[in-house]
């Protein structure tokens, strides 16, 4: 589905964005994906961009629409601050990352069950989206 995308190799944070910055020179997007922990009743998903950035704001509200209808609430769009604060910078990932960046919260981890329930259609759901605002350099404007 999305054929020019490459699997980032796991383990240490620096390495990957090397690896990123490096070998996927020609790519116009990385993403991360992340499941939040806080306490076992918090719920949702969420999707994160550098601060900053019009093109990771305009794909993260996109790739939010489809993560909320499988991970509800949806928790939104936000820029990706260090602990959701200004005052301590981007997030590490979204800032040493020389392509458009996302960071994507689909569910909290303690819900395991939904999160395997709706893997494989919201796995397709992000696929499409993001061949869809990603394939075209003019990448439309959100409109909610």
């Amino acid at each position: 589905m999305l054929p020019s995308a490459k699997v980032v190799p796991t383990g240490d944070l620096n390495r990957k964005v090397a690896w990123i910055n490096q070998t996927a020179k020609h790519q116009d997007l990385a993403i991360e994906i992340h499941f939040n922990a806080a306490t076992p009743t918090a719920r949702g998903s969420e999707t994160l961009f550098f601060p900053g950035s019009t093109r990771g704001q305009t794909i993260a509200y996109h790739i939010q629409d489809e993560l909320a209808k499988f991970f509800r609430p949806s928790r939104g769009v936000k820029p990706g601050f260090y602990q959701a604060d200004p005052s301590k910078g981007p997030l590490h990932f979204l800032k040493a990352t020389a392509c458009t960046s996302l960071i994507i919260e689909p569910e909290f981890i303690y819900h395991a069950e939904d999160i395997q329930m709706y893997r494989m259609a919201c796995c397709v759901a992000l696929a499409h989206t993001l061949r869809r605002y990603t394939d075209d350099a003019r990448i439309p404007d959100y409109v909610p």
